[in-house]
């Protein structure tokens, strides 16, 4: 969904600034299962972890690919796309093991291969891949696994007893250059912060603490070096950017600038009241439990963002209607477009129509697009006449109710009705009467 321009606010939230080219509409709805853990090649092939097995939905069609053995648990999942596999962890179910395993997407054997192994040891909270390198963060340290050669290298320990430098999340960029020319962001949740690391060449140690690129804060928008992060949990590198999950929203970092792709950092619903709307300003997500983006070489770049009710995806590609500032300006383009008004006055949007009828294709039930513009949804208002909808019929025009003085003339003029008909009563009962005493008076008088 397009937006160009945009500073939204609701409720208590800070002015947002809409990323233009982006948009969202729900990808998957789990059915009596629990996913923890998403990787995305491409829109038609993604991946879903839970805590016994990874699946494979393919066109619409969920499949198992691998399954923990009985009693063991999948603690962490990562899809790699330069070595086409994913790497997931194991916890034994007696304790005290932890391994780690590769599948590889092209292989023929379709077998999972132990990579590491770790004793009495927690459970990682992000894994990454750089080089010939997997990155294993976890509450007690960073390492450094060489995939080749089995040797592990401790990158950062922490104090139990101490939380500012744990990792939570990890992403690279040019993950397939040597690990000292790869760019490698982690999130700090405790010191609210999205950080740069630089490896080594060989990725053996850490050259520095980490570079801050968007410090703790009220979680504003605006220029890099004033924006700020309000709490982050997920980082992403995708085509360029930086991508991060702050609060219930999604975030981006790109030429020099954060902006809002999807939510509002402290606007968090229950997870059955979120909600995923054509207008960005208008969707409202519960806290996200896992981010993932598509492969470099995958002809639209799509974000997988995982929350407890469904997977919800992220797109971000050129539109022929955004520079539309105008409903009238957007409906008349030729190449069908659809606008979108919000209560605010910078919320506004023009948009394809392709991009609205397949958020109404993924509703459950499915949604008709024409029907947005019947009513206002989620305080916006739709326009889609260029998108080849009828525009809504007029509300009808009430009847005109009398005016005052009609009223008053009515009560007058019933009001000589009954006395009209009073005095005709009256004059009709003194007849009947005089004429009785007539009678009656003539049968007494004499011959």
């Amino acid at each position: 969904f397009c937006v160009a321009a945009i500073h939204a606010g609701r409720g208590n939230s800070l002015p947002r600034d809409y990323v233009p080219d982006a948009w969202s509409s729900t990808f998957y709805r789990p059915e009596k299962v629990r996913i923890e853990g998403v990787g995305i090649v491409n829109q038609d092939m993604a991946y879903f972890q839970t805590r016994s097995s990874v699946s494979a939905l393919h066109e619409g069609f969920l499949t198992s690919v691998i399954e923990a053995p009985h009693g063991d648990e999948i603690t962490a999942f990562h899809l790699c796309h330069h070595r086409s596999s994913f790497f997931y962890e194991v916890r034994a179910h007696e304790g005290g093991v932890l391994s780690i395993f590769e599948y590889s997407l092209t292989s023929a054997d379709h077998k999972p291969y132990k990579v590491g192994e770790f004793q009495d040891t927690v459970e990682a909270t992000a894994l990454a891949c750089v080089d010939h390198l997997l990155l294993r963060a976890s509450p007690a340290s960073l390492l450094s696994l060489h995939l080749q050669t089995e040797a592990v290298s401790v990158l950062r320990k922490h104090d139990a007893m101490e939380h500012s430098g744990v990792i939570a999340s990890l992403a690279v960029g040019y993950a397939a250059d040597v690990a000292s020319r790869a760019k490698i962001f982690a999130v700090m949740p405790h010191n609210r912060t999205v950080v740069r690391l630089h490896l080594s060449a060989d990725g053996s140690a850490l050259l520095d603490d980490g570079e801050i690129v968007i410090p703790g804060g009220d979680g504003s928008d605006g220029a890099l070096g004033e924006a700020t992060a309000h709490e982050p949990s997920h980082v992403l590198w995708a085509r360029e950017k930086v991508l991060f999950v702050d609060g219930c929203s999604l975030r981006e970092v790109s030429e020099q600038r954060v902006r809002t792709l999807l939510g509002a950092p402290e606007l968090c619903p229950e997870a059955v009241n979120e909600t995923v709307e054509p207008a960005p300003w208008a969707s409202r997500l519960s806290r996200p439990l896992a981010l993932a983006g598509s492969s470099e070489s995958a002809a639209l770049a799509s974000m997988l963002l995982l929350t407890a009710e469904q997977v919800v995806e992220v797109q971000s590609r050129e539109d022929a209607c955004s520079d539309a500032s105008a409903d009238a300006e957007c409906s008349a383009r030729a190449s069908g477009c659809g606008w979108a008004e919000g209560p605010e006055p910078d919320q506004h949007a023009c948009f394809e129509c392709a991009r609205v009828q397949q958020w109404g294709a993924r509703q459950r039930p499915p949604v008709e697009a024409c029907k947005l513009e019947s009513a206002p949804r989620s305080g916006t208002r739709y326009s889609l006449t260029g998108c080849g909808c009828a525009p809504p019929p007029p509300a009808p025009t009430p009847a005109p109710g009398p005016s005052p003085k009609d009223e008053e003339d009515s009560r007058t003029a019933v009001q000589v009705v009954l006395a009209v008909m009073l005095l005709l009563v009256g004059t009709v009962v003194a007849v009947l009467l005089y004429r009785g005493y007539r009678r009656g008076a003539g049968v007494h008088e004499p011959y």
